[in-house]
């Protein structure tokens, strides 16, 4: 059967799914887009559009986004359905208002999914700070 242009209209509107690429030393997430056959072609994102520039959420294809690591679907309980999330990120598109700390990629992928703009790798941070900080003021108290 051959699926003319009418119908792949309406079967393949673009359907999001938060993502993450394991970095190094980090996760970089996105929300990835895919369509009937689902298989993830693009995938909406923070990143620097040239040296020295803004942040900005781009819409990249995927393996400009893997950047040749791993990817991974992010773990989250989603308030919405594929087709939102998808239109929750491409509303995101042009944003230049990144901030490592308050509104990172991983704040904009479950903010698109849930709607609340959290990260569980800064969440992560926060306490290995605690922790460090309260091994360095026992060691100076002992």
């Amino acid at each position: 059967m051959y699926l003319t242009t009418s119908v792949l209209g309406s079967l393949g509107a673009p359907r999001g799914i938060p993502l993450y690429a394991q970095r190094a030393f980090k996760k970089h997430f996105g929300v990835g887009l895919y369509g009937y056959a689902g298989v993830i072609s693009e995938v909406i994102h923070p990143q620097p559009t040239s040296f020295g520039q803004p942040i900005t959420v781009v819409k990249t294809d995927f393996a400009g986004f893997a950047q040749g690591d791993e990817v991974y679907i992010a773990k989250t309980n989603p308030k919405f359905t594929p087709q939102e999330i998808a239109e929750r990120a491409e509303e995101m598109l042009g944003s230049q208002d990144y901030d490592l700390l308050k509104n990172n990629c991983e704040h904009m992928s479950m903010k698109a999914a849930t709607g609340e703009g959290t990260s569980e790798q800064i969440k992560s941070l926060g306490q290995a700070a605690l922790v460090i900080l309260g091994f360095f003021l026992l060691a100076k108290a002992g």
